[in-house]
């Protein structure tokens, strides 16, 4: 296809191509194992002539077509498509890596007469198609296409979809894998019949989808389809996305939420992630769930999508143990489908037949398949001590052992489908051992399972990794706003630790710093105080910044131990000098869990910062600065203006500082949004009709957007506005703020009456 003038798609999706790409991909799945008819589908969907597959040799030198399927009256042109030149296609290779897909919209014009592409296309009746790459570890290793195509010819997401879950490897496998039937003896038969009670476990599925949005400053919205709903209990079917959202976060389990955090951290993050957690349904009670999902950041934040299943429902064996199978057999972004492809992603997996005592080996690496070998003809009992007694750490071998006992895991798994546990290895770093029921007695104990092992070590680290990011600031290297509130959640009620202070800390005069000397000396002054905080404070707990010079301590100390460290601190605090900053100084409050040992942390919180304001009003007294008149000043400002908002046109967000709530209503137009809100004021009769059409014009987010990027210091805009008596002469007045910039347009927004 040399020098040819292909159609490129853009990567975005919207939400409507997501939920059509989702439901079509929910019904694939349903025949996954059944190419022809996954084509088929992919076809109707294009009114296409003929979808296809093709797939590289492993040297790249040609490529072969091992699927097709064509529209009746189409000649099958499989047969004269083998080991065609990897040249004829190179071109399309190139727009692959670069744009992701392309389409060829009329032949004659796209592409060069004389070209491979051409005389390969031509003769099959092709004016036009459109194909899609498919990956394996992030490497292109075939295409999906359609010739012909007649409508949704701009819809490249089905056709992606298609592909994400297309393994080139898939023919071959199932041919060696054939052919290894015919070829095993009887005994080899009988073990892998034994197997193929693994494939029916993944005969069905029962799915649910959504998406998430996040975005600042609105309430986070969940979209889902009809399975989710039910999954979730929700019976109103008009049900707003915000109480979806409510519904399922708000059943969370309180063990579950920092891991649930953990993983919605991760999706930011461009991963895929999956997590099994406990939720609580309306009416069914506690039950395991698992997620899974990505996320990819829109205006303002982000939107996640993914699946959700129920994988806690007894009555349902067969679908409990496909679900629970399919959780063992998932990498983070594939599924595998067939029983080969088990090797790549497992450690180790064996089947157990609990009566007899006995073991097959399906996969297993050298360390353990060598350990297995040596001990098989002892017994699976016998067996599994020595094995994970051998593998796993000193400090993990206990549980271990406890944990993979054949003697006790049919009683431990009675009515379950799953049991899984982490455990450091002495090479493999930490792995995730798993139990998976095949078969059970009329008590629902397990007389046939399925032991896998599956590495994690890197998966640990990097969630590790992320918590901690997500709990730090980034400035001072403390905890910050998000840790405390865990914190606090986690002694929402009485402190467990017989030894409890918790200090409130302010730094004192950070906004003269940052108005005299310039926000770098503020961050200095910032930096001080946390270093001292942490040399002297830290040793003895933990510590936060929860706001801009808010500071918490929460020590496991008692009353006498820190009247020493105080005094430590202050002098550290004296001592302290910076470059830019001469000296610091902090006011704290701080509160014994015994003064009040009813109390919870939330009550000891306030006790102690209210003696910490008093200790920082005592300082500015003794600095001879009256507060009071920065408060006489900010009372004055709110009589001279009738109204004072915060705005963000970046975010086209806004936060009120004065207005009165008469003001809240929807027939004054209150929105979520800024500019919803100046919109509707105007179109619900708030301004004069002479005066509406240059009110919008001026009050437009885009034209604001522009006008402030020019340099301009304010914008006044003058109408007349309903009152009571009719319609009043009024300003408004929009100025930058301080921390204004034209990547962050950070505004206030004035209005005040004038004379006429």
């Amino acid at each position: 296809m040399e020098d040819n003038n292909t159609n490129t798609f853009s990567n975005d999706i919207n939400y409507a191509q997501y939920d059509q790409a989702m439901s079509f991909l929910g019904k694939l799945i349903e025949y996954v194992d059944d190419i022809d008819a996954i084509l088929r589908d992919v076809a109707n969907h294009y009114e296409a002539d003929r979808a296809y597959v093709f797939e590289f040799s492993d040297d790249r030198k040609t490529l072969d077509n091992t699927y097709e399927w064509c529209r009746e009256g189409v000649t099958p042109e499989i047969d004269n498509l083998q080991s065609i030149p990897y040249e004829s296609v190179a071109v399309w290779v190139d727009e692959f890596e670069r744009v992701g897909a392309f389409a060829i919209s009329a032949l004659d014009k796209d592409v060069e007469a004389n070209s491979l592409t051409y005389e390969i296309l031509e003769p099959q009746g092709i004016d036009s198609l459109i194909t899609a790459p498919i990956y394996k570890d992030s490497k292109i290793i075939g295409f999906i296409g359609v010739d012909n195509p007649r409508t949704n010819i701009n819809d490249i997401v089905i056709l992606k979809t298609t592909a994400s879950i297309m393994y080139s490897e898939i023919s071959r496998k199932i041919a060696k894998q054939n052919l290894k039937i015919k070829e095993m003896t009887t005994t080899q038969i009988k073990q892998d019949a034994e197997l193929g009670e693994i494939r029916d476990i993944i005969a069905s599925a029962n799915m649910g989808t959504w998406r998430i949005e996040l975005v600042e400053n609105e309430k986070p919205r969940m979209y889902a389809d009809d399975t989710m709903l039910k999954l979730l209990g929700i019976e109103k079917k008009d049900s707003t996305p915000e109480e979806i959202y409510n519904d399922w976060f708000s059943n969370i389990t309180s063990e579950a939420v920092e891991s649930v955090l953990s993983s919605v951290g991760l999706m930011q993050q461009g991963y895929f992630d999956e997590n099994t957690y406990l939720w609580k349904h309306p009416s069914k009670g506690v039950r395991y769930v698992r997620c899974g999902g990505t996320a990819k950041a829109i205006e303002g934040g982000y939107s996640l999508q993914g699946y959700h299943y129920d994988v806690d429902e007894v009555v349902r064996k067969e679908q409990e143990q496909m679900l629970k199978l399919k959780k063992a057999m998932e990498d983070n972004k594939e599924y595998y489908d067939t029983l080969g492809a088990l090797g790549d992603i497992f450690y180790s997996m064996h089947v157990i037949d609990l009566e007899k005592d006995t073991v097959v080996e399906f996969n297993a690496q050298n360390e353990i398949k060598k350990m297995v070998s040596i001990n098989r003809n002892n017994g699976a009992t016998k067996m599994m001590e020595v094995v994970m007694g051998s593998a796993t750490t000193d400090e993990y071998r206990d549980r271990a052992l406890e944990f993979t006992n054949l003697r006790t895991v049919a009683e431990r798994m009675r009515n379950k489908s799953v049991m899984s546990e982490e455990f450091v290895g002495r090479r493999m770093g930490w792995f995730l051992a798993s139990f998976i029921v095949m078969e059970k007695d009329d008590e629902g104990r397990p007389s046939k399972i399925i032991y896998t092992t599956r590495i994690i070590d890197e998966e640990k680290k990097q969630k590790e990794k992320l918590i901690k990011k997500t709990q730090t600031d980034e400035m001072t290297g403390l905890f910050n706003r998000r840790a405390y509130e865990e914190k606090i959640y986690e002694h929402n009620d009485i402190p467990e630790e017989d030894k409890f202070i918790y200090i409130s800390l302010d730094a004192n005069g950070l906004k003269v710093v940052n108005d005299t000397k310039g926000h770098t000396a503020g961050d200095e002054l910032l930096i001080g105080v946390s270093d001292c905080m942490k040399k002297i404070l830290g040793p003895h707990g933990h510590l936060y910044r929860v706001g801009g010079d808010e500071f918490v301590a929460i020590l496991f100390c008692d009353g006498e131990e820190i009247k020493d460290i105080l005094v430590d601190f202050d002098s550290t605090v004296a001592n302290w000098k910076g470059k830019l900053v001469d000296e610091i100084s902090v006011s704290y409050g701080w509160v014994d869990k015994y003064e009040l040992p009813n109390a919870s942390t939330r009550q000891l919180g306030a006790i102690a910062e209210a003696r910490m304001y008093e200790a920082k009003n005592a300082y500015y007294h003794k600095k001879g600065i009256d507060r009071r008149g920065q408060r006489d000043a900010h009372t004055a400002l709110c009589e001279l203006y009738t109204k004072i908002l915060g705005i963000n046109i970046t975010n086209d967000t806004y936060q009120i500082i004065n207005m009165n709530e008469t003001e809240q209503t929807s027939e004054k137009g209150f929105a979520d949004k800024i500019s919803d809100w100046l919109i509707s004021f105007g179109r619900t009769g708030q301004v004069h009709p002479d005066d509406l059409e240059e009110y919008l014009r001026l009050t437009d987010i885009e034209y604001l957007r522009d006008y402030f990027k020019g340099d301009k210091t304010s914008l006044s805009i003058f109408y007349r506005r309903k009152n009571e008596d009719g319609f009043k002469r009024v300003m408004m007045e929009i100025i930058p703020s301080k921390d204004y910039s034209d990547d962050y347009q950070s505004l206030f927004l004035y209005v005040k009456n004038i004379d006429i």
